[in-house]
């Protein structure tokens, strides 16, 4: 039989549910580990996405240009210890290539820096409805599973998606086996990695389910996440209290 969580309201949080997703699989609605989730359903089972994000185009040109003048900079002070025609070439102009090099190195490390920190979406965890437990599986592993509800508030004029989850504490180096993020459909009861309109604020879910025995670091510290949006923007959420449902068989 598999292995189930136990909620302090009665809900049994069946691990069948919590699995590694394909792109042709939809996720059942149910009071599984999951929330009551049903995927986005298109051709391949999946909210479609956009086939690329459009790159920082100012940020990608400042790099290039910051490596293509320490490139013409180290041509000249090489060339200068082996040929006498660079060496009044690389007198003159060494100088300003090493400058411009830092100046649009600096440049473009501030700007990516900046779109990294830029806030697009307000992110409030329920601590109440949000839960840690270690399960013991049939083959003698143990994984530890992490849901964190959340609320997700659009407050940028884009359409935004959460496509990035990572844990940042507890650190581990086990097998992550599933993470997800998944948000409410604005029209209907559907859970599925869904865009959320400018402005706009719906229910969301962020579970982990991780090949380790972590219940021990997170009842000290508690658990810190980062949900990037799909420009990179990172948001963190910290619920040092979160609370440890009982696990059964």
């Amino acid at each position: 039989m598999a292995n189930q969580f136990h909620g302090d309201q009665g809900h049994r949080f069946d691990l069948r549910f919590f699995r590694p997703l394909r792109a042709d699989l939809s996720i059942k609605k149910s009071s599984s580990f999951f929330p009551p989730l049903i995927a986005a359903t298109s051709q391949r089972g999946l909210a479609p996405r956009p086939a690329q994000v459009s790159p920082e185009g100012l940020q990608y040109f400042a790099w290039a240009l910051a490596v293509g003048a320490f490139v013409c900079f180290l041509v000249l002070v090489v060339g200068a210890q082996i040929s006498a025609p660079f060496v009044d070439a690389n007198k003159i102009a060494s100088p300003w290539l090493l400058l411009a090099s830092i100046i649009f190195a600096t440049f473009a490390g501030l700007k990516q820096y900046q779109e990294r920190t830029v806030q697009t979406v307000q992110l409030v965890p329920s601590e109440t409805q949000s839960f840690y437990g270690v399960v013991k599986q049939s083959d003698g592993t143990v994984t530890t599973q992490i849901a964190v509800r959340i609320d997700v508030f659009n407050i940028s004029e884009k359409s935004i998606w959460l496509p990035g989850l990572k844990l940042l504490h507890p650190k581990s180096h086990a097998p992550v086996l599933q993470k997800a993020v998944f948000v409410q459909h604005q029209s209907s009861h559907l859970y599925g990695p869904y865009e959320l309109p400018a402005g706009a604020r719906t229910p969301g879910s962020a579970d982990f389910m991780i090949q380790a025995d972590l219940g021990d670091q997170i009842a000290r510290r508690g658990v810190r996440l980062c949900i990037e949006d799909q420009f990179g923007h990172r948001h963190i959420i910290n619920l040092p209290n979160i609370r440890k449902v009982a696990s059964g068989r």
